[in-house]
């Protein structure tokens, strides 16, 4: 075929769509979270911890995230 009457690239289904959006929002969230100080170090009822969970999502860059997060001593304030 000669580049002319290649196809066009079929456009991503619906859900791969939402779920490419939702991952950025959920990004962006964890962002703000770990920007107003939230402690990265907290697990869920089961003892799931966050990177844990993202990592288990296959969310790479919210591992990356939490990863960077600056550590804040047990106890310490959030900073306000």
């Amino acid at each position: 075929m000669t580049p002319a009457m290649t196809r066009p690239a079929r456009p991503a289904s619906p859900a791969r769509a939402h779920a490419a959006l939702l991952g950025l929002l959920l990004a962006a969230a964890l962002a703000a979270l770990v920007e107003a100080g939230a402690d990265t170090r907290i697990g869920d009822r089961q003892g799931v911890m966050p990177a844990e969970l993202a990592n288990s999502l296959g969310y790479v860059s919210m591992v990356r995230l939490i990863g960077q997060a600056p550590a804040r001593p047990q106890g310490a304030p959030v900073p306000r």
